[in-house]
């Protein structure tokens, strides 16, 4: 079966009569730049970042949504990278990358315009995008990151804190990987 392509024609909709922006139509948006949204990120409480991130995600969903319809779970990896990629980059939030490591997924996102929260922001984006679009619940951990991308590694919430502290104990990528896939108690 032949997978749907992006198409971002009509995206995002300026009517400079009216002084307004939609996304695809529907929503009203903002074009906003990102030094007013790093001020305001750096003041702003872990929990407000982490729900402007998880809206964004819901948005990005509700994008893809609209471009597959139900054959949302029917696309192949490179289907959900071209089309979650596209909506992260219609929303401004950088370049969606995903491959499978075995039973591992990565998700590689650079770009990232924000230098405040960044990695907080993006993480609650594809966790929500994720859970808006297959039902899924997953976390996204943080295994590297410099200041405009962030490495992802998506695993099941029971396995993250886990992750979390191999990460925290200094494990390199690979051993993170071979940890993984022997088992989580390893």
């Amino acid at each position: 079966m032949t997978q749907p392509s992006f198409d971002a024609a009509g995206a995002l909709e300026f009517d400079l009569a009216r002084g307004s922006l939609t996304f695809d139509g529907k929503v009203a948006a903002l074009a906003v730049p990102t030094s007013a949204l790093d001020a305001l990120f750096k003041r702003a409480p872990a929990d407000i970042v982490e729900g402007f991130g998880k809206r964004l995600g819901s948005q990005a969903a509700e994008c893809v949504r609209e471009r597959v319809g139900e054959h949302k779970l029917s696309l192949s990896l490179d289907g959900v990278t071209e089309h979650l990629g596209g909506a992260f980059a219609l929303l401004g939030l950088g370049n969606l990358q995903m491959e499978r490591w075995g039973k591992a997924l990565v998700v590689n996102i650079s770009g990232i315009p924000l230098k405040s929260a960044h990695v907080a922001i993006v993480r609650s984006a594809l966790e929500s995008a994720l859970l808006h679009l297959f039902e899924r619940t997953v976390k996204g951990v943080a295994v590297s990151q410099d200041e405009s991308s962030v490495k992802l590694l998506v695993v099941a919430p029971d396995v993250a804190p886990k992750v979390e502290a191999w990460v925290q104990q200094g494990f390199s990528w690979g051993e993170l990987l071979d940890k993984l896939h022997r088992g989580v108690s390893a």
